[in-house]
């Protein structure tokens, strides 16, 4: 909803991702996380994941949000679909995953044309997810480089997702 920040209904920046269009539109969204998002998973664990996701999510709101003249409605999780595809490209270029170049020229071929092909899909959303994926993947490559037991500690992955869910909770 165009109006959401303005009436700070910030909740709009997630709860659009759990909306979509039409069954169709639902299937190809999670035909594309059954197919990246198990590969980007296993590299940085769930929680990361989560963050990653997140960020695509909101990111791709915002930059659909301002980069629209006038009212519409945006729903779908593609800017967070984009943003595991974009945090895949950015493992593939930092050296940290084993994908070959075909999959993202093919991947971000079908992003593009598919966004291209109808006027009622929000390619920025997609845009900005993407770039969203990129960049915090980017960032906390950064920060395992930095302090690497931030990242990768020994602590239960099911135990950093119920205090991420916590903390989202109590904010």
């Amino acid at each position: 909803y165009s109006q959401a920040l303005e009436r700070h209904e910030y909740w709009r920046l997630i709860t659009h991702g759990f909306l979509h269009a039409n069954p169709v539109h639902l299937l190809v969204n999670m035909l594309c996380l059954v197919l990246w998002g198990g590969l980007l998973e296993r590299r940085v664990e769930s929680f990361y994941f989560t963050v990653i996701y997140l960020s695509g999510l909101i990111i791709g709101a915002l930059v659909s949000k301002f980069s629209h003249p006038g009212p519409y409605l945006g729903v779908g999780a593609s800017g967070a679909i984009s943003a595991v595809l974009g945090a895949l490209l950015c493992l593939r270029i930092l050296g940290k995953i084993d994908l070959s170049w075909n999959f993202f020229v093919t991947n971000i071929g079908l992003n593009v044309v598919l966004a291209a092909s109808s006027s009622r899909i929000d390619w920025q959303a997609h845009f900005g997810g993407f770039a969203a994926g990129v960049i915090c993947c980017a960032c906390l490559d950064i920060v395992e480089k930095a302090l690497p037991w931030a990242l990768r500690c020994k602590f239960p992955e099911f135990a950093k997702m119920n205090s991420f869910v916590a903390f989202v909770i109590a904010v």
